[in-house]
C-alpha cells in the first residue's frame, strides 16, 4: 500500500513522508513550500552579500534532508507572495494572500490526489491531528 500525505501550512509532516519514503511507501508528498536548490526561487540564495545569505537563510527553513524532491507537490507562486508579504509587515495584505496561498493548495492537494487510484490510502496531517 502507498500513503500520500499532505499538510496546509508548517508543520512536520516531512518527517512522516520521509518515513514512508524509507520505508518505500511515500506515493508522494504535498506541502506549500519545499527546497528545490536549483530553481526558482531558491537559485537567488546564490546572489552574494547580505541579500544572498538572508535568501539563504530564509530557504534553509524549507530544506528537508533526505526527502526525494521527485515525490513531492507544491502549491507555487500564491505560497510565496504570502510569505513574502508577511515577511514585509503587511498583515491585511498577508491575510487575503493566505487565503489564495489556502485555494491554491486545496486545489494542488485535489488534484495530486485525484491522480491516485481508488486502491491508495491518504493520509492527512492537519493542525488537529499534531
Amino acid at each position: 500500500m502507498q500513503v500520500a500525505v499532505f499538510h496546509p501550512g508548517t508543520q512536520h509532516s516531512w518527517q512522516t513522508a520521509y518515513a514512508l519514503q524509507q520505508l518505500e511507501r511515500l506515493e508522494w508528498y504535498a506541502t506549500s513550500i519545499f527546497y528545490k536548490p536549483d530553481s526558482l526561487p531558491y537559485l537567488l540564495e546564490r546572489l552574494p552579500g547580505p541579500l544572498g545569505r538572508r535568501l539563504g537563510h530564509e530557504f534553509s527553513r524549507f530544506r528537508h534532508q533526505g526527502l526525494d524532491p521527485q515525490q513531492v507537490r507544491t502549491a507555487g507562486l500564491a505560497e510565496w507572495l504570502e510569505r513574502i508579504v508577511s515577511r514585509l509587515g503587511m498583515r491585511g495584505a498577508a491575510r487575503r494572500c493566505s487565503s489564495r496561498a489556502h485555494n491554491s493548495r486545496a486545489t494542488t492537494t485535489t488534484r495530486a490526489a485525484a491522480a491516485v487510484g481508488s486502491n491508495r490510502f491518504m493520509a492527512f496531517k492537519s493542525e488537529a491531528t499534531t
